[in-house]
């Protein structure tokens, strides 16, 4: 994930590499790096089992310090200009299939 040039941060739930070590971090804003992206500011987000299982150290990054967090419901916020299936303040579902397109409320 490429970070934005502008001092723009963010709150993130993040992995520390250690069991039941989850902490809420200020963080930089994500910024377009391929033309396909959009970033969406999420107004809700969901635990699944994943999260849990990151929760309980059976599954995470090597590297302390990730970002966890792959469902929500929220607006796009800026996208690529590759991407022609979705437009800034469109309201969707991101769900937890990476390979699908979120899903328009």
């Amino acid at each position: 994930m490429a970070l934005s040039a502008s001092n723009a941060s963010m709150l993130a739930v993040v992995w520390n590499d250690i069991p039941y070590n989850i902490s809420v971090e200020t963080r930089p804003c994500p910024a377009i790096i391929n033309s396909t992206d959009a970033i969406i500011r999420l107004s809700s987000a969901f635990i699944c089992g994943t999260d849990l299982h990151i929760y309980h150290g059976l599954y995470g990054s090597n590297q302390p310090g990730w970002i966890v967090g792959h469902e929500g419901v929220g607006y796009v916020e800026s996208v690529g200009d590759g991407l022609h299936s979705h437009e800034v303040r469109d309201y969707l579902v991101v769900p937890d299939n990476s390979g699908d397109r979120p899903i328009p409320v």
